[in-house]
């Protein structure tokens, strides 16, 4: 799949922020665990929301974007049609899209330490 360039969610991190983001997507491309790890931790650097490009990602299985701040997940997030565990713990999401009820291969999801209120139906 073809790699877009990351939002300025990560490129106004700086230069060394944005090829970290850009090796991480292409290794999991490459990689058959089909599974990216941008947790706050792995990155050593905060995202605030979820770029597009890692939704396009149509063969992942895993996602963590545990410790950032995101205060969202994007509606794209619906393309990840073989995601099987997402964690997006310590974050500061309010609520989550309905596409996440579009996950049909979910079978883990960890959101602790959230602001959510409500799920969707």
């Amino acid at each position: 799949p073809t790699l877009l360039f990351p939002g300025p969610e990560i490129t106004t991190q700086g230069v060394e922020a944005t090829m970290r983001h850009l090796i991480t997507l292409q290794e999991c491309s490459e990689s058959a665990s089909r599974s990216i790890d941008l947790s706050a931790g792995t990155l050593g650097l905060q995202i605030s929301s979820l770029g597009v490009s890692v939704c396009l990602q149509h063969s992942l299985l895993a996602l963590d974007v545990t410790g950032n701040g995101l205060r969202f997940l994007p509606p794209e997030i619906e393309y990840l049609h073989s995601l099987q565990t997402l964690l997006a713990d310590n974050n500061s999401l309010s609520f989550l899209p309905p596409e996440v009820s579009r996950l049909t291969a979910l079978t883990a999801l960890s959101l602790r330490h959230n602001l959510l209120s409500a799920f969707p139906a």
